[in-house]
């Protein structure tokens, strides 16, 4: 009866196999809950955070006074015992991994067992990796990291520096920021959200992407740092707050800095490499050539995958068509603010310089009665205008940074447009080389029906411009989260041939 009771206590979780394949030890007694101290023990610290876990049991002997363990078995031993648990070492002398990790730990010339200078025999001391200290430090690490955030998010799509000038500025009167009313979250509350030096308000967006960016880092922290390496932690937090930036720039100016998304990728494939389960969650962990090969072809998922629908989508709606039974008035509207664009304007409808002209083929076409160029009209017909120039109906060709004004009268325009940016792609790509093609099967499909909530709730009509990318990273952030066991759950329960 115990020992069947023991292997279905331990079947309840492919993490716990993972550790008694490590240790070589068998948990007996009564059948534990998911949520008892020593299963929680269990599941963080396998693999090799077993090492981690004997380290801490040592230092727990030597600084309460007691006797520094001789052996792994007294470390196991006072480890469950604390528990209430009872352990098996029948199989302990058998275990390679044991012989190795006592090896390691209890040999004559180990600092533990040979009394070695230093405090506590020269055993580093430190609180376990779920520790609310770690947890804070992560929070204030992200909450700074958020503060830089900010200047990227306002200064990229600017063609603005992010590192000149070094200090921070007020975007209303561009006075310098100094240090002390710089501090992340704590100067926006001080000031109430206003400049000191002009009163202006200060967008609520700069201590969100600090108190979000410091939340993800801290959650980040609880989940992964107890059974993933710490370089892939860090990695994490790298990509998470490079989504950050992109969703924030995307969802003010409906682009997506491709640089940031292909520094991302590149994180992604060392992450997959360093930590082989990353982009398999849902499934099993192979080698680091495995891991890297699974990432490689998360991105090819992700960017080609996305890319051929955007491509697909240019060629059915690629194209807005305005007629007017009479000729109407429009021109080009110079931006009001350096966050503002060009804009064409035609009958009171006014479309965005870089919604139009997204690609180097796009052309604005213009069935005009009259054109006129700074003021002066050159006659009628077809006007193509381009990004950088035009074309007016007899062939010649304009700079339009040479031009003072561009207005006229016209029956008829064809104004090009994206079903969805080429930046969707790349950032999808960037997920996938960190989750592999489930992640971006996940990502896409919760995105797409995040978006479509998000529509219904601000009534966003039908063609009307909608950023997808924070629907994207917000799809990643729910996998990385724990919607992969929801994936599991659905290939394990409702697909009938299954996964491998």
């Amino acid at each position: 009866g115990d020992r069947q009771q023991r292997d279905e206590f331990m079947a309840g979780g492919q993490v716990m196999l993972e550790v008694r394949e490590q240790v070589g030890f068998a948990v007996t007694g009564s059948r534990g809950s998911q949520h008892d101290p020593a299963t929680r023990v269990l599941q963080r610290h396998h693999e090799g955070r077993v090492k981690s876990l004997i380290g801490r049991t040592v230092d727990r002997f030597s600084v309460r006074g007691g006797q520094v363990p001789q052996s792994l078995e007294e470390v196991l031993e006072w480890l469950f015992a604390g528990h209430g648990w009872g352990w098996d070492r029948r199989s302990l002398g058998d275990a390679p991994a044991i012989s190795r990790l006592h090896n390691e730990y209890f040999d004559s010339d180990c600092a533990w067992h040979a009394g070695a200078g230093g405090l506590n025999g020269g055993a580093l001391i430190y609180p376990p990796l779920n520790h609310w200290l770690w947890l804070l430090s992560a929070f204030l690490l992200g909450s700074c990291i958020g503060s830089f955030l900010n200047v990227v998010i306002y200064r990229l799509p600017l063609g603005l520096s992010v590192t000149e000038p070094r200090r921070s500025f007020c975007p209303h009167c561009r006075q310098p920021i100094p240090l002390w009313l710089n501090l992340p979250l704590v100067s926006w509350l001080w000031l109430r959200g206003k400049c000191k030096a002009c009163g202006a308000p200060i967008s609520f967006r700069y201590f969100g992407v600090e108190f979000l960016t410091g939340a993800l880092f801290a959650a980040v922290w609880a989940v992964f740092a107890p059974v993933a390496p710490v370089p892939v932690v860090v990695l994490l937090w790298a990509m998470l707050a490079l989504v950050v930036a992109v969703s924030f720039i995307d969802a003010e100016h409906m682009i997506i800095p491709v640089g940031l998304t292909w520094a991302g990728t590149g994180l992604g494939l060392v992450a997959c490499a360093l930590w082989p389960q990353l982009p398999v969650l849902a499934g099993e962990a192979g080698t680091w050539g495995r891991g890297l090969m699974q990432g490689g072809l998360g991105w090819v998922a992700g960017f080609v995958g996305l890319g051929i629908v955007v491509e697909l989508g240019k060629l059915a709606f690629g194209k807005k068509e305005l007629k007017f039974a009479a000729p109407v008035e429009w021109f080009l509207r110079e931006p009001e603010a350096d966050t503002d664009p060009m804009c064409f304007v035609i009958d009171g409808q006014s479309t965005a310089w870089w919604d139009i002209f997204y690609r180097k083929t796009d052309r604005l076409l213009v069935e005009a009665t009259d054109i006129r160029v700074d003021g002066k009209s050159v006659g009628g017909g077809m006007l193509t205008i381009r990004e950088e120039e035009i074309r007016l109906p007899d062939g010649k060709v304009l700079r339009l940074s040479k031009m003072k004004s561009l207005d006229g009268t016209a029956t008829r325009t064809v104004i090009p447009r994206e079903a969805m940016g080429m930046g969707d792609p790349h950032l999808l790509g960037m997920i996938g080389a960190f989750f592999g093609w489930t992640g971006v099967v996940f990502a896409l499909f919760s995105g797409c029906v995040f978006a479509l909530i998000a529509a219904l709730i601000g009534r966003i009509g039908f063609g009307k411009p909608l950023p997808f990318g924070p629907f994207l990273a917000l799809g990643a952030g729910v996998w990385l989260f724990g919607g992969w066991k929801l994936f599991a759950w659905y290939v394990e329960t409702l697909t009938p041939l299954g996964l491998p």
